[in-house]
């Protein structure tokens, strides 16, 4: 998912995405042109971790363990 649509599907703005996605490392999925495709799921763990006001795990394997529990 792109920087744009993620904002959207979080009600946030790209750049918050993209300072996440910087931040935190996020997952990429892969990139065309200059359009980088990141994780969904690793942003919504990104995301649930801010909201909850819980540390973010400092890699995208790290997070996905959290999916899983």
């Amino acid at each position: 998912m792109t920087a744009a649509r993620a904002a959207e599907h979080f009600g946030r703005a790209e750049g918050t995405i993209r300072c996440w996605a910087n931040r935190y490392h996020a997952r990429r999925l892969g990139k065309i042109g200059r359009t980088v495709y990141y994780d969904l799921r690793d942003l919504a763990v990104i995301e649930r971790q801010i909201r909850n006001g819980h540390p973010v795990p400092d890699t995208w394997q790290a997070r996905a363990d959290l999916i899983s529990n």
